[in-house]
């Protein structure tokens, strides 16, 4: 009978590493539990608290609790002679096309969303590439989108050399963390604990006693769990690889010239590509880290080196220097969570709007 158990754990062990290292498996996984009232035993552990909150299990630390309200309003009527298409992540996937001015169609497309269309060529047709400060070293790199982009080019060219066509890469179902097919590298792969975690123990039943466990360890130890971790001060969560040596989606880690030039140099090509296809003008928003303006000590200034390198190309949407130089920076984004609250959206939408007036006069006094 023990020889049998033993077996038993040992077939269950590999079973879970293969599931866990399978992109097509998490991503049938991860669509079955996620369900919308999050109440079903199997369903993955829910916080209305923040992502980091949820991640860490903090939900009974108050000073971490901050509900994800926006207060959207709506723009003034004005002539809507603009068309708007914003390339962006989850800072921008909730944002309602009434809140922009002068905009008559809106189009917004998450990471490598598919998407393909014809430009309107009687407005101004106007692209915002929005990047969280985590993903721009990993993003914009002589690699993968790039490399798309060269074969869209060749592809558009051919089909019809005179039609504004752009074709966007499939779009990946984002879960916990997904990892390639199986292969044995993947036994390696740096996430394989996040997948197991997610499949072994991410319930809905047991939320209860991971929460009184997060709470001892914080009291005990001020310490969150996970890819969490608490900011200096104890008053911020942080998303762990924003503030870790070495990763490229660290504040902190160090960029040299030849990084900014490589990261500039793909975004060149990116602006290149979309004005080629008839996009009247091609504008460059990046969020920092909530870590590089509530942490700022040992700050890597990429977000700086990026927007004032004399070589970019695209207009830059800066938020950097607005947050940096806020009286109170911490009402700026929500302290259990990665994103900007309401305060923050709205200095982004006051300076997209301001863009969307000059790019509607541009069109009247053509």
């Amino acid at each position: 009978m023990k020889r049998l158990l033993a077996w038993l754990c040992v077939l269950f062990g590999v079973a879970a590493l293969i599931v866990s290292t399978s992109r097509s498996i998490m991503h049938s996984i991860a669509a079955a539990r996620d369900v919308s009232d999050y109440t079903p035993w199997w369903a993955i552990q829910h916080s209305d608290w923040g992502d980091l909150v949820g991640m860490s299990y903090l939900d009974d630390v108050p000073k971490f609790r901050e509900a994800k309200r926006y207060n959207f309003g709506k723009a003034d009527t004005c002539d809507k002679t603009v068309d708007l298409y914003q390339w962006g992540d989850s800072y921008l996937q909730d944002v309602p096309d009434s809140v922009y001015r002068h905009v008559s169609a809106y189009h917004f497309l998450f990471r490598n969303d598919s998407f393909t269309f014809k430009l309107d060529t009687t407005k101004r047709n106007i692209l915002i590439i929005e990047s969280a400060e985590r993903f721009v070293r990993s993003k914009f790199r002589d690699t993968g989108f790039i490399n798309y982009l060269n074969i869209a080019c060749a592809e558009s060219r051919s089909q019809n050399p005179d039609i504004g066509l752009v074709k966007y890469p499939v779009r990946h179902i984002a879960t916990a963390s997904v990892l390639p097919d199986f292969n044995i590298d993947d036994l390696f792969n740096k996430k394989i604990n996040q997948n197991l975690e997610y499949n072994l123990f991410n319930y809905n039943f047991l939320k209860r006693p991971r929460l009184l466990k997060a709470d001892i360890n914080y009291y005990s130890f001020n310490r969150a769990s996970g890819d969490v971790a608490v900011s200096d001060n104890g008053q911020y969560l942080f998303f762990k690889p924003t503030i870790t040596n070495p990763d490229v989606a660290s504040s902190y880690e160090s960029v040299n010239t030849r990084q900014i030039d490589s990261i500039v140099n793909s975004l060149n090509k990116i602006y290149i590509h979309y004005k080629r296809a008839g996009f009247s003008e091609i504008y460059l928003g990046i969020i920092p880290n909530p870590a590089s303006i509530l942490q700022p000590e040992g700050y890597n200034d990429l977000i700086p080196l990026v927007q004032g390198h004399p070589a970019l190309k695209m207009r830059v949407i800066d938020l950097y220097s607005v947050f940096k130089q806020h009286k109170k920076p911490a009402t700026l984004y929500r302290a259990g969570d990665t994103h900007w609250n309401d305060n923050g959206m709205k200095i982004w939408l006051e300076k997209v709007n301001k863009i969307m007036d000059e790019e509607a006069t541009k069109l009247t006094n053509m």
